[in-house]
């Protein structure tokens, strides 16, 4: 069904008008739309899983074990309820036949495993089924975690996502533009053999090679394209998706649609995990795209490996070289040096964000001066610039608009800028404004509001945009039917800097005479700690048990730091010291400040369970209204 709505969405794009200038970005948002629309339509969608199961299945766990699982549980069931000698063996016999099953299965699992076991299976293999035989879970989700940025604490998922943004952009940025005109030589270009080969139109068995080599349960990115659907495209699509591709390289222009990557952050290993550097940047850039980059690598390595551009010491990132090689190597130059009594030296480098601040210019002009194809050194460089991530962090906060005005084909519209938006949206009547009114674009978008209110689409506009003095930028809008307001995505707003992230505010402005002066006369309020009059009493539900938590251990590193908060704490009235036994005992938390200070944290998990909860009826607001008479002052206290 899937295939036949791709040949359905295909045709009725081919059967409308052919007008409309054709371009690359054009044809990439014509594939992505009739792909969406197609899955849209053959493939039921299904709510999130919004539950986290307790325990993570183990991978030897099969349908067997669950079935004698079930009757293990029925027959204790049965058992409880009416005790006597057949339901007590048949008990027995149920638990020892889920032993029995239990044992096989793990005995199975793991001999197929030891015997799918090659030369070339990999580390991160071996280790990922390892952890799933054993049962471990691990997450690095930093959504359970509080961020702490320079005493700044990030707890929700649009501050994180900021957050995240603001350091990743810096990192994935090249610092060494500047220097690029210095260092920088004509580049030369020498033909290489192959060099026609690499300048032919894509076939139809590379785009089929490609298709192989995408992983099926890969994640989709920011365009929810799943890789599974890459391998059940009809031939139809492909042949359309094929042409796409040979017009971009025609073009030597890599679509823009396709330059946007998703962003998620992991955690790495045995980091602090409230640290945002301590988490790694994980690009997954559209399936779509990622198809035309397999294709372009397989040509660029055929033609490096033919004209043996890459060093034969290079073992790294090569087909049938590895990192065994090089410790091969390594250790053979180590023997023969002890056998000679010589010394030797090794050199071990790691240089930190190697690929990230990679120089573009450099690179263009080291792969020209390598002798690839002018042709290919464009497309590489159209594939490398103006390049966009979005962080994927929880679920998508949609932030309220503003209202700017911007020129565009030398007419002033108004816009609102909506930052939930996924693309520039102009009515038709703001359309018929403009002074200079291009030709609309053919397109298969389908646009739906807030609401879910689907609009009508009359194509696409590429219009010159300009904010104040700035230099005039090409944007795509979507001209529609409708009576509301122009809006404008958020990605064109970034790109015109109207939006930007504020991570802090500091108000440097003297404090107003009023306010100085309830602070010097209440000084004793707003300093210190402060309390309230009376005593808190905690009632214990009747037969409570005391509980005695093990001590955790504090790491030598902070036993003075722990040892000078707790002389502060006791100091200041917070906590008093006890010598003498207690029935009561909870466990500390150390936590590290961004400032290096710790914080102390209270761990009574079960002195919270055993106290009495007292339930006190709220005043409605007439009773205390009617108490209120004559008061001249009121303030609200939220403990």
């Amino acid at each position: 069904m899937f295939r036949n709505k791709l040949n359905e969405e295909v045709l009725s794009l081919t059967q409308k008008s052919h007008t409309s200038v054709v371009t690359a970005d054009t044809c990439a948002e014509a594939m992505t739309s009739i792909l969406t629309n197609a899955a849209n339509q053959a493939i039921p969608r299904t709510s999130p899983r919004k539950t986290i199961p307790k325990h993570t299945p183990k991978a030897w766990w099969t349908k067997d074990c669950q079935i004698m699982w079930r009757i293990k549980n029925a027959t204790r069931r049965a058992y409880l309820r009416k005790p006597s000698p057949d339901t007590y063996l048949s008990k027995l016999q149920a638990e020892a036949n889920l032993k029995r099953t239990i044992t096989n299965a793990k005995y199975n699992y793991w001999n197929n495993f030891a015997n799918n076991l090659s030369r070339e299976t990999s580390e991160p293999r071996i280790h990922r089924l390892i952890s799933k035989i054993c049962g471990k879970k691990t997450s690095s989700n930093p959504l359970m975690y509080e961020l702490i940025h320079e005493n700044s604490h990030y707890d929700n998922d649009t501050d994180k996502a900021k957050l995240f943004a603001s350091l990743f952009s810096k990192k994935l940025t090249s610092k060494n533009q500047n220097i690029t005109t210095q260092i920088m030589t004509n580049p030369i270009y020498q033909p290489r053999p192959g060099s026609e080969y690499i300048n032919h139109p894509f076939s139809i068995h590379e785009l089929n090679n490609a298709i192989q080599h995408i992983k099926a349960n890969a994640t989709s990115s920011y365009d929810n394209i799943h890789p599974i659907w890459i391998k059940n495209l009809s031939p139809l699509y492909k042949q359309e998706l094929l042409n796409c591709y040979n017009h971009a390289w025609a073009t030597s222009t890599f679509p823009n649609i396709w330059k946007c990557s998703s962003l998620i952050p992991i955690l790495k290993k045995n980091k602090p995990k409230h640290d945002p550097q301590s988490y790694r940047p994980i690009m997954i850039t559209p399936v779509l795209g990622k198809l035309m980059e397999k294709m372009i690598y397989h040509r660029l390595l055929w033609f490096v490996e033919k004209n043996n551009l890459i060093p034969h010491t290079q073992t790294g990132f090569r087909k049938h070289h590895s990192s065994t090689d090089a410790f091969i190597v390594l250790t053979n130059a180590i023997n023969e040096s002890l056998s000679k009594n010589n010394v030797l030296t090794a050199a071990f480098l790691d240089f930190e964000g190697a690929y990230d601040n990679v120089d573009h210019q450099i690179l263009l002009v080291k792969l020209t001066n390598l002798g690839l194809p002018p042709k290919l050194v464009s497309f590489i460089k159209s594939f490398i610039e103006n390049r966009s991530f979005i962080v994927c962090v929880g679920e998508k906060v949609e932030n309220p608009y503003a209202l700017i005005k911007l020129t565009e084909n030398d007419s002033e519209l108004a816009f609102k800028i909506d930052t939930g938006a996924k693309a520039n949206i102009m009515p038709l009547k703001d359309f018929n404004k403009l002074a200079r009114k291009p030709a609309l674009l053919l397109t298969a978008d389908v646009l739906t509001s807030y609401t879910g209110e689907q609009l009508k689409v009359l194509g696409t506009a590429n219009l010159k945009v300009q904010y104040r003095n700035q230099t005039p930028q090409t944007h795509t809008f979507h001209v529609v039917c409708t009576d509301r307001a122009s809006i404008l995505s958020r990605q064109s707003s970034e790109r015109l800097q109207l939006i930007k992230f504020v991570l802090s505010v500091n108000n440097p402005a003297p404090i107003r005479p009023a306010i100085q002066k309830l602070l010097n006369e209440f000084s004793d309020v707003f300093e210190g700690i402060g309390t309230l009059s009376g005593t808190c009493k905690i009632y214990l539900k009747e037969g409570a048990i005391p509980t005695i938590q093990p001590p955790k251990r504090v790491p030598f590193a902070l036993q003075a730091k722990f040892k000078e908060e707790l002389d502060r704490l006791e100091s200041l009235g917070v906590i008093e010291k006890v010598t003498t036994p207690t029935q009561w005992v909870n466990s500390l938390v150390l936590v590290r400040k961004a400032d290096g200070s710790l914080r102390i944290c209270l761990d009574p998990v079960d002195l919270n369970r055993a106290i009495e909860r007292l339930h006190y009826p709220i005043s409605l607001f007439d009773e205390v209204a009617a108490k209120c008479k004559g008061a001249k002052k009121f303030f609200k206290m939220d403990a």
